[in-house]
């Protein structure tokens, strides 16, 4: 019963381990589609000065959690007579990103904050500052993921190797 109970544990380890780096990863991939709808959305704001509900719409072929975030802004559009659109906006990034860090959910309610109440100029310029912060952090991300992931396994697989050694 005790070898049982022992692998359980070391088990137990390694899920968490792995659950911590599909996390991490989960959160680069959804920083890529960002990064990638938003270079979109400067693309055609500069090129075509394309209106804010054509923007929304699958900016830059946009996938995952982060489509989902800019069909929920689309879809929030007829309510901008009772709230503004920055409202709506950080409305939706906290229900649609909440996998975001602190740091780049304020970059993005920047970003809403002057989209479609500024002139054009402006908007590229929000555009162009939030895009730089996100591709800094997703190559922050990337560099740093292999170590990170090395040390999440390695620390719960020694959580769990310690909890076997101190209970049997």
């Amino acid at each position: 019963m005790k070898g049982l109970g022992a692998v359980l544990l070391i088990l137990g380890a390694f899920l968490l381990g792995t659950r911590l780096c599909r996390e991490r990863k989960r959160h680069e991939a959804l920083l890529g589609e960002l990064v990638q709808a938003l270079t979109s959305m400067k693309g055609e704001l500069q090129l075509r000065s394309a209106p804010l509900s054509e923007l929304l719409d699958r900016p830059g072929g946009a996938k995952g959690e982060a489509a989902a975030f800019f069909a929920a802004v689309r879809a929030a559009l007829p309510q901008l007579g009772e709230k503004s659109f920055a409202q709506l906006w950080q409305q939706e990034l906290g229900c649609c990103l909440p996998d975001l860090d602190r740091e780049e959910k304020e970059e993005l309610e920047r970003l809403g904050q002057i989209l479609g109440r500024m002139d054009l100029e402006a908007e590229v310029q929000a555009l162009s500052a939030c895009l730089t912060y996100l591709s800094e952090r997703l190559a922050e991300e990337r560099r740093k993921a292999p170590n990170d992931r090395r040390v999440s396994l390695g620390l719960c697989l020694c959580g769990g190797l310690l909890l076997v050694i101190v209970l049997f």
